[in-house]
């Protein structure tokens, strides 16, 4: 708490969203709304050592599909200038047709390398876990890494996702992150477990709000496309 009243609103906030959180989304927001302007929600993510607590801590989708709605309706009916993400980037992504965060876009996926400290490059820095993602390393040079077929991974997953999934919002979700479904499905082709039912259900309360001209002004504010 002292670091983040030392930096008087300048510093991001993260919170992460688990069973322990339901219910609390009016406290949390309040909290984002009281120290920063800058805020982003993840769900837990069953990976590394947090997998121990997945039973413990991990929403269903029920669960998820809720506490975003919630969290999304907060911010939209907030007149202060907190920028709260990933709401903010999704009704932005309806306004330009394409999402930008990296969970939520495989073009973003495809413009990001990680380096570890050696030199050796993979695409993302999520991605050093997993040797047989690499690359190569930064000595051989970018231009000969650089559309290799490991750097193709997620245009391939998204490709294959789009054939396969059906999902109408598929273009503004990409799935998921592909690490993250790597981590706890075993598979980076497949899509995370929030990234379909959950992601849907947010895109559709968007889209209602959309309709009607005043709210669509005044998201269009709040993602900072017109004043």
């Amino acid at each position: 708490m002292e670091n983040i009243e030392y930096a008087k609103g300048k510093a991001g906030l993260l919170a992460v969203l688990t069973k322990k959180t339901i219910g609390r989304e009016e406290e949390i927001y309040n909290f984002f709304r009281e120290h920063t302007t800058w805020a982003k929600v993840n769900f837990y993510s069953p990976t590394g050592h947090g997998a121990e607590k997945e039973e413990e801590l991990m929403l269903n989708q029920d669960e998820a599909s809720k506490m975003m709605i919630k969290l999304y309706e907060l911010w939209k009916k907030d007149d202060s200038p907190l920028e709260l993400r990933p709401m903010l980037e999704n009704v932005r992504s309806f306004f330009t047709g394409f999402p930008v965060a990296c969970d939520f876009s495989a073009v973003s996926c495809y413009k990001i390398l990680g380096a570890d400290t050696k030199g050796d490059i993979y695409p993302c820095s999520k991605a050093m876990n997993f040797p047989y993602l690499k690359m190569g390393n930064i000595e051989e040079g970018l231009e000969n890494l650089v559309g290799s077929d490991i750097h193709k991974m997620p245009l391939k997953r998204y490709v294959s996702l789009k054939e396969k999934s059906g999902n109408p919002w598929l273009h503004l979700s990409s799935g998921g992150c592909p690490i993250e479904a790597l981590s706890h499905k075993g598979n980076y082709m497949e899509s995370t477990t929030y990234s379909g039912e959950v992601r849907n259900s947010l895109f559709e309360r968007i889209k209602k709000d959309m309709q009607n001209e005043n709210t669509r002004k005044h998201l269009e504010k709040k993602v900072g496309l017109i004043r």
